[in-house]
């Protein structure tokens, strides 16, 4: 049409498959499940990006990103019938039929996608100790990136996290 948005801040697709696999591994909601599904075996994620969103957005989560795995992601059968598959057309359900097949088949994509990320690398682990345990934020350990590791540093949630660490550490 002849309207455009302009100067409007829109995520990095690798920013929001990051948040949305934060509420995979935290929430533990059906629609979470479904959208990192989506997102994670849609070819359109660069892999090394993916684990440096995925990194910060866990740094920045309530959950200690350092004892997250792919065996955290489940699904209750209940929620997904009540919750996700009504809103679901009947292609996005693929042809399964039962929704325990469904949900056992969108788990398992997620948990094999989730190899993209996890293990943690031995730097993304000591970014997240460095930030969790001492409240100090390298974000050298994950990029080379003038820019980005300065995004990183400014992250508010971030400084949050450090502040309450440096906290813990003095009392």
């Amino acid at each position: 049409g002849p309207f455009r948005a302009l100067g409007t801040p829109v995520l990095d697709i690798h920013e929001l498959a990051a948040g949305k696999l934060a509420a995979l591994l935290s929430r533990r909601q059906a629609r979470d499940v479904f959208d990192s599904h989506r997102l994670l075996t849609s070819k359109l994620l660069d892999p090394e990006r993916l684990r440096l969103a995925f990194t910060v957005y866990g740094a920045m989560n309530r959950r200690d990103w350092r004892t997250v795995s792919p065996d955290d992601v489940n699904l209750d059968a209940v929620e997904l019938s009540r919750q996700l598959l009504p809103t679901l057309s009947m292609t996005e359900r693929s042809n399964d039929v039962l929704p325990e097949a469904f949900g056992g088949r969108l788990v398992q994509g997620c948990r094999e996608g989730l190899a993209a990320v996890l293990p943690l690398r031995p730097n993304e682990r000591a970014f997240l100790d460095l930030l969790l345990d001492q409240g100090e934020i390298d974000a050298s350990l994950l990029t080379g990136d003038d820019s980005l590791r300065e995004r990183i540093r400014r992250q508010p949630l971030l400084a949050w996290k450090a502040q309450n660490a440096r906290l813990r550490e003095s009392r």
